[in-house]
């Protein structure tokens, strides 16, 4: 695990409490490794997908195919 993950998970997730706070309605969908889900499982009205990279081409094509046909308003790269 890299401990920066950890760091980068704990300020993504205030965002997205921030973001619940101001837009309660909003449907947020998070794409998240494996190991940095166990931290946030938990949190509230979040979709999670879960992306394995140690699955190289297999977990990019789970990852289209999770959000094939999705609209997204907005993409938060953090």
């Amino acid at each position: 695990m890299r401990l920066s993950a950890i760091g980068d998970v704990c300020h993504a997730a205030a965002m997205v409490t921030r973001i619940q706070h101001h837009w309660p309605s909003a449907e947020i969908t998070w794409v998240i490794g494996k190991v940095e889900y166990q931290l946030v499982k938990l949190m509230p009205n979040v979709r999670f997908i879960i992306f394995d990279k140690s699955q190289g081409k297999v977990a990019v094509e789970a990852l289209k195919e999770a959000v094939q046909g999705e609209v997204f308003d907005a993409l938060l790269m953090m």
